[in-house]
């Protein structure tokens, strides 16, 4: 009986680890390759710095660029359509992102594939919404955060409710 224990015991820890070391090997290439989405999609505020007011910047940091692409808590909730500077500035800044990412990609000598450019073409398109007034900041967060999840996941789906 004391044999069973423990042989059950060490391959339940062998499963164990070999569970955490699968998706740690599986999760690195996909975090890896989707990186200068998010990273451009946080750093693009920055180039807006020295022409906007403080309270513009913080509002793209938070609601329309949010670092890593984690929409805000108060982005799932705010029912606004952006204002019409707010949109204006995000036209302005929607080709900064997209230029980011394609320089990234072709720095690390990385392939954007065809996920990631369907990922990039999701994001921008959801820019040019807010930027038309199309869409409200929750419905832009809601979307944005199914786009990061999928993005880590590898997959990608795209169906907008206009």
């Amino acid at each position: 009986m004391k044999r069973v224990a423990v042989l059950f015991s060490n391959i339940s820890r062998w499963a164990l680890f070999l569970g955490v070391a699968t998706v740690a090997v599986m999760g690195r290439p996909v975090m890896a390759q989707g990186e200068p989405i998010n990273e451009c999609f946080g750093e693009v505020v920055d180039h807006a710095g020295a022409s906007e007011s403080p309270g513009e910047l913080l509002l793209l940091q938070r609601q329309v660029f949010p670092a890593a692409g984690y929409a805000s808590v108060q982005g799932l909730s705010d029912d606004r359509i952006p204002a019409a500077k707010v949109r204006k500035i995000v036209v302005q800044l929607t080709p900064v992102y997209q230029n980011c990412v394609i320089e990234r990609y072709a720095k690390n000598a990385e392939r954007l594939d065809d996920l990631h450019k369907s990922h990039l073409a999701a994001r921008v398109s959801l820019l040019h919404q807010l930027a038309d007034g199309a869409i409200t900041y929750a419905a832009y967060a809601k979307h944005l955060d199914m786009l990061r999840g999928q993005l880590v996941a590898g997959y990608f789906f795209w169906q907008m409710d206009t």
